[in-house]
C-alpha cells in the first residue's frame, strides 16, 4: 500500500499523461518513476518541476553527469 498519494499513466489525465510522455521521451525510457508520480498530484507542480528540471539540465558549462 503507497503512503504516498500518486498518478499512474493510466489514471492520469490528458494534462498528466502529455507530461509523463514528454518525461519518457526526454529519459529513453518507457515507464515514469514514483517521484514524478507524487507530484502529479498537483498538475502546476508537475509541470513546473518538469520544466525547471529540463532547464537546469540542459547543455552548458557543467556536464549533465556532474548536475
Amino acid at each position: 500500500m503507497s503512503v504516498v498519494k500518486h498518478t499512474e499513466y493510466e489514471e492520469a489525465d490528458e494534462t498528466v499523461k502529455g507530461v509523463y510522455e514528454d518525461i519518457m521521451e526526454v529519459r529513453k525510457s518507457d515507464t515514469v518513476n514514483n517521484f514524478w508520480k507524487v507530484f502529479s498530484v498537483d498538475q502546476e507542480l508537475l509541470k513546473t518541476t518538469w520544466q525547471e528540471t529540463n532547464t537546469v539540465m540542459a547543455s552548458g558549462k557543467i556536464y549533465s553527469l556532474v548536475k
